[in-house]
């Protein structure tokens, strides 16, 4: 490189440039945070919050999935037999928004179907995991992991129809949609576009418990 190259001033970076990485290397820095914001929620100390028992009614068959339910949320719960269901005694979080968003999470039975117009191209028995995912602004989804033969489906729909959308349904009404341009065949993602954020973090997160762990009949709180 010549002297005059080295003067040149647009090949000089500019100190004020640096300022346009900031918000690029701030996006990893955000994301960790809150990675470990919720892993604090979920596996750190115990909720504080009031001694309660939950009662719902069920049939027999539903413990595990209500068991299993409560362990997802952070919950240490223990769960006994009544006259036409369950008592679940645990300890809800302090926080009394957080607490009146865990007994919500029992009754829903949690069917999913991944529907592709009128075809199923996917139920609860095709999901591997359903968890929250969440992008680089932060915005949450509840985040569907699918089995090889159903993604296999997906992806032909897909192919077969670039310009179409396959659709969500959760316990008989839509909850949500995604182009197929967009759609990754083993990975589908339910985005909650309504509420603040914490509210909207709420419903991906129970969206994911329920469906995780589908109600084999019906469940009421008492």
């Amino acid at each position: 490189m010549s002297v005059d190259e080295r003067a040149d001033p647009v090949l000089m970076p500019r100190k004020g440039a640096l300022f346009l990485l900031i918000p690029v290397m701030l996006i990893p820095v955000v994301f960790c945070a809150w990675g470990v914001m919720l892993w604090s929620g979920l596996t750190g100390r115990q909720p504080d919050g009031d001694e309660v028992a939950i009662a719902v009614s069920g049939c027999p068959e539903a413990r595990e999935a209500l068991a299993a339910r409560a362990l997802d949320m952070g919950l240490v719960a223990e769960i006994d037999d009544r006259a036409g269901g369950f008592s679940i005694r645990t300890r809800l979080p302090a926080d009394p928004a957080a607490a009146a968003s865990i007994p919500e999470a029992f009754p829903p039975p949690g069917q999913i179907e991944v529907r592709g117009g009128a075809t199923i191209l996917a139920t609860n028995g095709d999901v591997a995991e359903a968890t929250v995912r969440l992008d680089l602004t932060l915005s949450p989804a509840t985040l569907l992991r699918i089995h090889p033969e159903a993604a296999g489906r997906i992806a032909n729909f897909v192919r077969e129809d670039p310009g179409g959308r396959i659709e969500f349904v959760l316990d008989g009404a839509p909850v949500g949609y995604q182009l197929n341009r967009e759609v990754s065949a083993n990975e589908l993602e339910i985005w909650v576009l309504e509420g603040e954020d914490r509210e909207r973090l709420t419903v991906a997160a129970q969206r994911g418990v329920v469906i995780d762990h589908p109600l084999p009949c019906p469940v009421a709180l008492l």
